[in-house]
């Protein structure tokens, strides 16, 4: 899927005004058959505590006069078919966080709950293996730009999804006229595809990951194999270090790397949020919102898992021209 510059994000707005005339869609939600539901969130990481959060949803035609506070409510959580103990505790205004043991690669994890007044819900997911076994080639020349390939194998008889996140760390050293050094800071960042000083170019002439936001600003890059029929991969992508005056030329650059496999229900919650900021076309009403995915039957939210592994922090060595 294309993503678009800020620079056609543009354009395709000012295209939009000018051809259209005026579109206007009226919603009259009064005497809707719209009821409360469960929503459901959870990301169960390998190896790792599993949380998760229920909340009653609410009709937005009752937000002022509606209780959120779930009513005799009831859980099942299970693993490989067998009953998994789990405590629980109440969270904001009448929400629960569910919580229970460590679940590992291969597991199948499936979660039922219900409340009075709401359809019961459920849903699950399977913790996947381990990243692949792989070679990551880093190389960066003397103008900051840098390449990355990540290439490893696994089975081509099944789909399954991967994800990387990438940080640097280093210092920004701030030059004068004559070459000396005016004032330098420590810093340390996601790679990101904007702000001040990163930019993420994604190869396109290569298997190229999807751009997603995680919590604290952290940008993901994510794809799947669902399209290639061979059983070795090369993702591929490219980012610059800015070197303007009062961003100061970065130097002393580490990298670390973390390295998922998802799930597939995370991969198309993922997808749903990378498709939802990309799609330029239904902010200026040429074509239908992108709809949040859900795996929850008769709810709403995700059940999702994932592995992680990551990388020590390793020097970026320029290369020689």
């Amino acid at each position: 899927m294309k993503r678009y510059t800020k620079t056609e994000k543009i354009l395709l707005i000012i295209f939009a005004m000018v051809c259209l005339t005026g579109c206007r869609y009226t919603f009259d939600l009064e005497g809707s058959d719209l009821k409360p539901m469960i929503a459901l969130r959870s990301c169960i990481c390998a190896d790792s505590t599993a949380v998760i959060e229920v909340h009653k949803t609410v009709p937005v035609t009752e937000i002022s006069k509606a209780d959120t506070a779930l009513v005799n409510p009831a859980y099942s959580l299970r693993c490989n078919g067998k009953e998994v103990d789990a405590t629980c505790e109440m969270i904001g205004e009448g929400g629960m966080r569910i919580s229970s043991q460590a679940f590992r690669s291969g597991d199948r994890i499936e979660v039922t709950f219900s409340a009075d007044g709401m359809e019961t819900v459920s849903a699950g997911t399977v913790i996947p293996d381990e990243f692949p076994e792989y070679t990551l080639d880093i190389h960066r020349n003397s103008q900051g730009y840098t390449s990355m390939k990540i290439r490893y194998k696994d089975n081509p008889d099944r789909a399954d999804y991967y994800a990387v996140r990438i940080w640097w760390k280093g210092r920004r050293v701030i030059y004068d006229n004559n070459g000396e050094i005016v004032n330098e800071f420590p810093m340390e960042t996601s790679v990101k595809t904007y702000g001040n000083y990163d930019a993420i170019q994604i190869d396109p002439d290569a298997y190229s990951p999807q751009i997603v936001s995680a919590p604290g600003g952290d940008h993901i890059y994510f794809w799947s194999d669902e399209d290639e029929a061979d059983n070795e991969y090369e993702v591929k992508f490219s980012y610059s270090y800015s070197y303007d005056v009062e961003a100061g030329t970065p130097e002393d650059i580490e990298l670390k790397c973390w390295f998922y496999t998802l799930s597939e229900e995370l991969y198309k919650t993922m997808f749903a949020d990378y498709d939802s900021s990309y799609n330029v076309f239904a902010g200026v009403g040429f074509s239908s919102p992108s709809f949040t995915y859900s795996n929850i039957r008769n709810g709403l939210g995700y059940f999702c898992g994932y592995r992680m592994s990551e990388t020590e922090w390793f020097p970026l060595e320029e290369e020689d021209e």
